[in-house]
């Protein structure tokens, strides 16, 4: 691949991937809100948590949706952009693979016919977003973190 085609495919594939994006924010520590996560079993309250995670990891998709800062903060997902670097791509992919981790030790069986759906849902959610942040972060890495 010569050097105009990397950048291309460097160009169409941030396009492309630019709303799955993280950003990644010294706040967030993956390893720390995976720990917290294992004591959770309320789809509900999961459902909460993945959308905070989700927000916390690419602060435009909280705009999207409307939520655009904290209470302390009010513009604060407003004010960042979405990290396209290689670490921002490994910290998404990992917080995905923790959530993954901790939905399939539910025993939907046990749970209401309402928490079975919201529970699928929410698997099929993070397959989705655990596997766009591995294929970006397998690219940004190949492109040696260029793709920012």
């Amino acid at each position: 691949m010569n050097k105009k085609q990397r950048y291309i495919t460097a160009f169409l594939l941030s396009v492309c991937l630019a709303g799955t994006a993280p950003m990644a924010n010294a706040a967030f520590d993956v390893d720390a809100w995976a720990e917290g996560l294992q004591g959770e079993s309320d789809v509900n309250a999961l459902a909460r948590l993945y959308l905070d995670m989700s927000i916390q990891l690419n602060p435009p998709t909280g705009g999207a949706l409307g939520i655009h800062g904290t209470e302390k903060n009010p513009s604060a997902f407003d004010d960042h952009l979405a990290d396209m670097s290689p670490a921002a791509w490994d910290a998404s992919y990992r917080a995905h693979v923790a959530f993954r981790d901790r939905l399939a030790a539910i025993d939907a069986s046990k749970l209401s016919r309402a928490d079975q759906i919201d529970l699928h849902i929410l698997k099929n959610d993070v397959a989705a977003s655990r596997m766009h942040a591995a294929i970006a972060a397998d690219a940004a890495h190949l492109f040696g973190g260029r793709l920012q």
